[in-house]
C-alpha cells in the first residue's frame, strides 16, 4: 500500500451531510434518457446562514445540460427577484432565517438531442434546517480512515475495509476520490463499501472517506485513506461473432456481435476467403458479384477507455450463392 496521503484540495478533512442515496426519477416514458449513478446529492451543514453544496451526480450518456433547481420545504426557491423570481439554478444555496425546520432538495434534470421530454433526478432531502444559532458540538475524528482493498484493476470491485468510527455511528455513504494531479476528484458516491472501478481510473491512485451520522448530529469528519495502489488496465470480455443473414449476393449480411463487457463500442472489418473486402466496415454487409463462391467473415473490435481492446473474427460462411 503507498502511505502517502493524498489531499482534497489543500485540506485532509472536508465536513458533510450524511444523506441516503436513494433517487426520485421522472416517470419513464418510452425510455428514460440518461442513468444517473450515483444520484444527485446536497453536501454542507444544514443551518440557517451555511452554504449548502448540490452535487448533480454521474449521467451516462453525457447530457448537452444540466440544471439543478432546489427546493425548501416542497416549494421550489426563487432567484434575484430582479430577475423575474425566476427558479434559482446555482451549485450553492445558504438556507434563510424562514428555512428552519424545512428539509432541502435539489432536482437536477438532464437534456440532450433527441431525448424529450427531458429527465429530472431528484436528491434525497436533508434533515430539516438547523437554526442560526445551532451548535454541532465537537465532532469525532475515527481513530483512523476507511482503506480502499482489493484488485486494483479497472472493471473489478475494490471494498473500503472497515473504519474506527465511534459507537453510536452509522456509516452511510461512501466518498470514492481519484488523483487528478492536483488533488483529489469526486468520481463516485456509493451507499456500500464497494465500488466497480471505472475505466478512466486506469494509470491513477484512487482514495475512500467514509461519511457516518452520529447520535446527535448529521455532521461528522473524517480523513481521506492513503493512495491506493495505481489502477491497472482492464480485460475487455466478449463472445465470438456469428453471421446472420442469406448467404447470397445482394443479400444483406449482419454481424451479430454476442455479448460484451457493459460500455464496449465496435468496430467491424468484413472479408472475403481471408482478405479484407475494402470500404466494408459497418455492422452489415452485402455481397456483390464478384464476393460469389467467396467465404465471408467478420472481425468485431472492442474498444473502452481503461481496457484493452479486444478483437474476434468470426467463422466463416458457406461460400457465397450467385
Amino acid at each position: 500500500m503507498n502511505s502517502r496521503r493524498l489531499r482534497i484540495g489543500a485540506a485532509t478533512a472536508i465536513s458533510v451531510v450524511a444523506a441516503s442515496l436513494a433517487a426520485t426519477t421522472a416517470p419513464a416514458s418510452a425510455a428514460d434518457c440518461f442513468t444517473v449513478d450515483p444520484a444527485p446529492t446536497i453536501t454542507g451543514l444544514v443551518r440557517v446562514g451555511d452554504d449548502l453544496t448540490a452535487h448533480r451526480g454521474t449521467w451516462a450518456p453525457a447530457p448537452s445540460s444540466l440544471v439543478v433547481t432546489w427546493y425548501v420545504g416542497g416549494v421550489i426557491v426563487e432567484g434575484n427577484p430582479d430577475d423575474g423570481g425566476e427558479p434559482y439554478h446555482g451549485l450553492t444555496y445558504s438556507p434563510e432565517a424562514s428555512d428552519a425546520g424545512k428539509t432541502v432538495v435539489i432536482k437536477v434534470t438532464g437534456t440532450r438531442s433527441g431525448c424529450s421530454p427531458a429527465q429530472t433526478v431528484a436528491s434525497a432531502p436533508t434533515i430539516p434546517v438547523h437554526p442560526a444559532s445551532y451548535d454541532t458540538g465537537p465532532i469525532p475524528n475515527p481513530p483512523k480512515a476507511a482503506v480502499p482493498t482489493g484488485d486494483f484493476t479497472v472493471g473489478k470491485t475494490v471494498t473500503a475495509s472497515p473504519d474506527g468510527w465511534p459507537a453510536g455511528a452509522t456509516v452511510e455513504q461512501y466518498r470514492w476520490y481519484v488523483e487528478s494531479g492536483t488533488g483529489l476528484v469526486l468520481m463516485a458516491t456509493t451507499a456500500g463499501p464497494k465500488l466497480k472501478l471505472p475505466g478512466d481510473t486506469y494509470g491513477r491512485e484512487i482514495a475512500v472517506q467514509s461519511v457516518a451520522t452520529l447520535d446527535y448530529s448529521k455532521e461528522t469528519r473524517s480523513q481521506v485513506s492513503d493512495a491506493s495502489p495505481t489502477v491497472a488496465i482492464g480485460t475487455l470480455t466478449g463472445t465470438r461473432p456469428t453471421i446472420s443473414g442469406i448467404r447470397k449476393v445482394g443479400r444483406k449480411l449482419t454481424a451479430v456481435r454476442g455479448t460484451w463487457t457493459a460500455g464496449t463500442t465496435f468496430a467491424y472489418r468484413w472479408y472475403a476467403n481471408g482478405h479484407a473486402i475494402k470500404g466494408a466496415t459497418a455492422r452489415t454487409f452485402t455481397p456483390k458479384a464478384g464476393h460469389a463462391g467467396r467465404r465471408i467473415s467478420v472481425k468485431v473490435t472492442g474498444r473502452q477507455t481503461g481496457y484493452r481492446t479486444l478483437a474476434l473474427t468470426s467463422a466463416q460462411t458457406r461460400p457465397i450463392a450467385r
